[in-house]
């Protein structure tokens, strides 16, 4: 009692929290900033500690830990952990943490609301943590519902079986200082720019640390242990190599650990080591070395050789005391199962074995947990696979993005790249005598996943469904093909047409020209899809004729006033667009987007994102994703639609929506499914005479101006970046594209610490001095290069005059300028196979009419390895995504496709898609 009096005061009751719909009145009558924590004893409140006393006692947090001490200190800082001074025999320990709060830095947003703990359910490991404080919850729900189901997984190791078969692992996890290492290592788990949880984690961590110097100093000797001391080391070990973004404290780390073990050894009591010690001091071993190697990395100067070679020895003549040396290697020594990040150090390791003479060192198990933990990361709702398989790809040419540089080899393990390089490296010839699985690809080329960086994807799924006149090269064209339909089908309610070429009816679109042809609504979507052609039917059905245009659209009128049969801009995207996407049913939808997504996965794509994401289309792709529990064969990343209003309320009410649903549908935490910015539409497009020009159309006096007012868009955009969203902006005229860049460059200066890679959508007309800015602001070139076919360019000289024809689709200078490039397809506006697409991106020549000659300033065209890469690696790069996918790099997901192609643009029309991989599984042969 002593002990406890010197060093804890009795706790002292804060008053009690009051909350109201203006906020806390106690915390705002104390000028302090409300942290919703019920309780604090007054020591813990000034060192800004979790209250080591229970609540029972009037304390603010957890009961204290089971080994408690004044004579050892064990403390974390920004240099690592500190375990000088060791006591060997039974002590206390406090632990404190050197971790500065900040009430000014912004806590991020979690799934779980943290004003509202009383929503948590608690977990059956509930009664077995009560070091679970307010502040915790969200670390505690995470650890529940998927760090320990994952955990837990049959393919962990033998001894966690065990324990669960014996009904022994919640006693293990009432000790405490494994909870706070899984607390900890959850804690890492969420965004590195959050603050709060790395300010909750490290404390954690420092608790770990101290509680298992205290375990293993106590010689406590219970059923529970050997998996205690695994668990927890591993766990340690798995968190410490995420810190690095932190600290600086690895090599520090890896010394404390080989303290460790020479604490263990050292025990007052001599004795022998049993079976599961010596089998747990064996994959401390292993854990140090994949602690030390991993961390190469990030930090290499900071792991020295002889903290490795201490780790190496102490836990050698822990295994030679042993009597069960011979059984202490649970699986043969193999390379199958290594965890990604480490591969490109496992020649290290294995001369590490070899100076050591370590017979039979198992590497698997010691790095299941974080092969595991490493799967889980791309998608925290994936399931574990089944099947742990290396699988190596042979006899290829695999392009890893160096020019037109190829690589023969590729392994996989899981959902990750394992390696890539040459067939004969000694890695691969091990994981062969090792049982991998062996595919021969017979020579053919191997790119990473598209990644389709502006696609419309359930217009797309109902534009399959509709009729296509993407062929018809003239007004009688349309009415026989129309006419032909309406009599094949019937019992439609309206026949719903697609990929109207305007310049085929000369921009002639009248109601008039469609009545005769059938009695029912007829809607001609433009291929652009900024336009619609309806007859009086159709025009009845939407109730043009008593309808004001809308912001930033126009309903086209006779003479009479009366709708003419042309609704072009927000008129089509606004009213007629989602007219028609109300009138299918939801069965429907979900129908038409399975056949999608088989296009989709046929063509090579292993991602998406989507330009114009709204309330509806979020809830049928939120049911389609349920219905497949979760899993679909690609990622999607949205943005959020913005339409222009002259009412700012009303334009800020749909920027707050998408706020809201970036923080539901994180990237961090949903990386897979996720809402990443919002999509603004600044001008129209050249065929319809709507995109904005500095300079008149050659049929006009006056210049079109952008849809938004320079002020609005800069105010919106401001506001969208400083909550973390990307701006995606529609800009196809040169007046645009000026406006969007200029709106993009000032709020990007508001957050100049993280770049937000905002895009520009289209980039059909520019200027050479804006075609620089775009890599000097770091904005992203989003492209569509089927845009530029010569088929869909004929109208363009006749319209703004060959002068400036000339400047159109200046992709080249964009890659000149340093910017990022993105290639995506616009589908439905156009067909959305990635193929054709780098067909037009690179010799600039008609996919759609391949016997056709004609070129489109063939100066801009991109060399095919720079179109590739735009297709993939900047795709990802441009939604945050090139750290987990993009590439075919070590580490990364196996997101990958198989070619069948010789590596030549003007044969990409030849080529085929043999077979498409996403996270390491086949989608499509």
């Amino acid at each position: 009692m002593d002990n406890q009096k010197k060093n804890y005061r009795r706790p002292r009751r804060r008053p009690a929290h009051l909350r109201t719909k203006t906020g806390c009145l106690t915390c705002r009558k104390r000028k302090k900033k409300c942290d919703e924590t019920p309780v604090i004893c007054e020591n813990c409140s000034r060192g800004n500690h979790t209250c080591a006393w229970p609540s029972e006692s009037s304390g603010g947090g957890p009961s204290r830990l089971s080994y408690v001490s004044s004579s050892t200190e064990v403390s974390v800082s920004n240099r690592g952990v500190n375990l000088e001074g060791l006591s060997l025999s039974p002590s206390t320990i406090e632990v404190t943490s050197h971790i500065e709060s900040n009430d000014n830095i912004s806590h991020g947003q979690t799934n779980m609301d943290m004003a509202n703990p009383c929503v948590y359910t608690p977990s059956p490991f509930a009664p077995y943590s009560p070091i679970i404080s307010s502040e915790s919850i969200p670390l505690f729900e995470f650890l529940r519902t998927a760090f320990l189901p994952t955990l837990i997984h049959p393919m962990s190791h033998p001894t966690t079986i065990e324990f669960i078969r014996q009904e022994k692992l919640q006693s293990a996890f009432s000790t405490p200082f494994l909870m706070h290492a899984l607390l900890a290592c959850c804690g890492a788990e969420f965004p590195a720019d959050d603050m709060r949880y790395r300010r909750i984690a490290e404390g954690h961590y420092a608790k770990a640390i101290g509680g298992l110097r205290a375990y293993l100093d106590s010689g406590t000797d219970s059923t529970a242990r050997p998996i205690v001391l695994l668990m927890g080391v591993l766990v340690l070990c798995i968190y410490e190599r995420s810190r690095p973004r932190f600290s600086r404290g690895v090599d520090i780390h890896l010394l404390g650990a080989a303290q460790l073990i020479q604490l263990h050894l050292k025990q007052e009591r001599p004795r022998i080591l049993s079976k599961s010690d010596a089998t747990m001091l064996h994959l401390m071993l292993e854990a140090f070395i994949f602690h030390a190697t991993t961390s190469i990395p990030f930090q290499q100067p900071l792991v020295q050789s002889t903290a490795i070679d201490s780790a190496f020895l102490l836990a050698e003549r822990a295994l030679e005391e042993s009597s069960h040396r011979s059984e202490t290697c649970l699986h043969a020594s193999s390379i199958i199962g290594v965890p990604p990040k480490l591969f490109g150090h496992i020649r290290e390791i294995v001369l590490m074995h070899q100076r050591h003479s370590v017979e039979g060192v198992d590497i698997v198990r010691c790095y299941e947990l974080e092969c595991i933990l490493d799967y889980w990361d791309g998608d925290p709702t994936a399931p574990f696979p089944h099947n742990m398989t290396t699988t190596i790809f042979r006899n290829a040419r695999i392009f890893t993005g160096s020019g037109n540089a190829f690589q023969q080899a590729m392994m996989i393990l899981g959902h990750q790249i394992l390696y890539v390089g040459p067939e004969g490296d000694p890695v691969v010839l091990r994981a062969k005598s090792s049982g991998a699985r062996e595919i021969d690809l017979d020579n053919r080329i191997v790119v990473p996943g598209f990644i389709d960086s502006h696609v419309h994807i359930l217009d797309f799924a109902l534009s399959q469904r509709r009729l296509n006149l993407l062929s018809c090269k003239s007004l009688e064209d349309i009415r026989k093909t129309i006419k032909a339909y309406a009599q094949e089908h019937p019992v439609l309610q309206r026949i719903v047409c697609k990929s109207w070429v305007q310049s085929s009816t000369g921009g002639a679109a009248l109601a008039g020209m469609l009545d005769d042809l059938d009695e029912r609504p007829i809607y001609i979507q433009a291929n652009d899809l900024h336009s619609i052609w309806c007859n009086t039917a159709a025009l009845r059905e939407l109730g043009a004729e008593n309808m004001s245009d809308p912001p930033g659209g126009t309903i086209h009128r006779d003479g009479n006033g009366k709708p003419s049969g042309l609704l072009s801009e927000s008129a089509h995207l606004s009213v007629a667009l989602p007219f028609l996407t109300s009138v299918v049913s939801i069965e429907e939808k979900l129908a038409a987007l399975e056949d999608a997504v088989k296009a989709y996965t046929t063509a090579g794509y292993t991602g998406m994102i989507d330009m114009a994401m709204n309330e509806e289309d979020w809830e049928v792709l939120k049911l389609f994703r349920q219905r497949h529990a979760g899993q679909l064969p690609f990622h999607i990343a949205a943005h959020w639609l913005v339409p222009y209003s002259e009412d700012m309320d009303t334009v800020f009410g749909h920027v707050d929506r998408a706020i809201k649903l970036h923080r539901e549908f994180h990237p961090s935490t949903s990386p897979t499914f996720c809402i990443v910015g919002i999509k603004l539409i600044a001008d129209g497009v050249v065929d319809g005479c709507t995109a904005a020009l500095s300079q008149p159309y050659t049929n006009t006096t006056d210049p079109v101006a952008p849809i938004w007012p320079t002020p609005a868009l800069q105010v919106v955009t401001q506001k969208a970046t400083a909550a973390g969203l990307q701006c995606a902006v529609h800009a196809i005229g040169d007046a645009a594209v000026k406006e969007a860049i200029d709106a993009l460059s000032a709020s990007s200066q508001a957050q100049p610490n993280r770049p937000p890679r905002h895009r520009i959508e289209h980039l059909e007309l520019t200027s050479p001095e804006d075609a620089k800015r775009l890599g000097q602001l770091g904005i992203t070139a989003s492209v569509q290069p089927v845009h530029s076919d010569p088929a869909l360019f004929r109208a363009w000289p006749s319209l703004i005059g060959q002068n400036r024809c000339g400047r159109a689709f200046a992709y080249k200078e964009f890659l000149e300028g340093g910017a990022n490039m993105a290639l995506g397809t616009d589908a439905p506006t156009a067909a959305h196979l990635a193929l054709p697409n780098l067909y037009n991106a690179t010799t600039r020549k008609s996919a759609i009419e391949p016997e056709c000659e004609e070129t489109v300033n063939e100066h801009f065209g991109l060399e095919l390895a720079k179109a590739v890469e735009a297709a993939t690696t900047g795709a990802a790069y441009s939604r945050f995504a090139e750290r987990w996918t993009g590439s075919l790099r070590e580490g990364l997901n196996a997101d990958f496709v198989v070619l069948d192609m010789d590596w030549r643009a003007e044969d990409l029309l030849k080529a085929r898609v043999a077979q498409t991989w996403y996270r390491g599984v086949c989608r499509s042969v």
